[in-house]
């Protein structure tokens, strides 16, 4: 079965873009990349072919280091639950699939001459933005 990449946000993000970006365009894409399927990474190659990107990887220090070992309540508007973070192999598989992801968009972004930024939720957007685009190389 072929998976439909419109039902893939983040593909469905890149194929817009692709429509609307011109040529010669810098197009900065802000995305915790989650879900960087096949489709997402077509349309966005596409437009690095004829654009400079800025891929910012937006992340949590949460996704990067879980809190120290406990028991925690996440409560947000529509659920409710429990995480445990006593396991030492539960924090290490987790640690590994943040750095896994983020190594696999270090790869594609090389591979098609995109610029990539790491940008945590705690830093100041702006203050960042105005550095990474200070630094980026014609």
């Amino acid at each position: 079965m072929v998976s439909d990449p419109f039902s893939d946000p983040l593909a469905q993000a890149m194929s817009s873009l692709r429509r609307v970006a011109r040529p010669g365009s810098l197009v900065v894409v802000i995305s915790d990349f989650l879900g960087f399927s096949r489709a997402a990474q077509s349309y966005l190659s596409s437009v690095a072919r004829h654009n400079e990107v800025l891929a910012v990887f937006l992340n949590d220090p949460l996704e990067r280091q879980l809190p120290p070992p406990g028991r925690y309540r996440i409560v947000s508007a529509d659920d409710e639950l429990a995480i445990d973070t006593y396991a030492a192999a539960a924090r290490r598989d987790y640690e590994h699939e943040f750095a896994e992801r983020s190594h696999e968009l270090e790869k594609f972004c090389h591979r098609y001459g995109v610029h990539l930024m790491s940008m945590s939720t705690d830093d100041d957007p702006v203050s960042t933005l105005q550095t990474a685009l200070g630094r980026r190389t014609h």
